[in-house]
């Protein structure tokens, strides 16, 4: 069954948060091959919600690695940002 994580990150300024976006759209793949999915949500100026959709709960634990090494390699970005959190689950697909 497909895993899923859902992460939300508020940026203190809208450029923080525009820049969080571009450097992740652009390298993002390199870090989830693993994920069927991967989407941004901006809902206001300083949030970015992120969805992951991995193809299994064991894809889904490489992903949280892939993450840290991200951040490990981007400290400044997500340093940035003031709240963080995630949630995961199992995916149910409602189409």
């Amino acid at each position: 069954m497909s895993a899923a994580r859902i992460r939300s990150l508020t940026f203190p300024t809208k450029e923080a948060a525009d820049r969080f976006e571009k450097v992740f759209a652009k390298i993002g793949a390199t870090y989830l091959p693993m994920a069927e999915s991967n989407i941004g949500i901006r809902t206001d100026e300083f949030t970015c919600v992120c969805v992951t959709v991995y193809p299994d709960n064991e894809a889904a634990e490489k992903g949280l690695a892939s993450v840290a090494e991200w951040r490990d390699h981007h400290p400044e970005i997500l340093e940035a940002a003031e709240d963080i959190f995630y949630l995961e689950g199992e995916v149910t697909n409602f189409m």
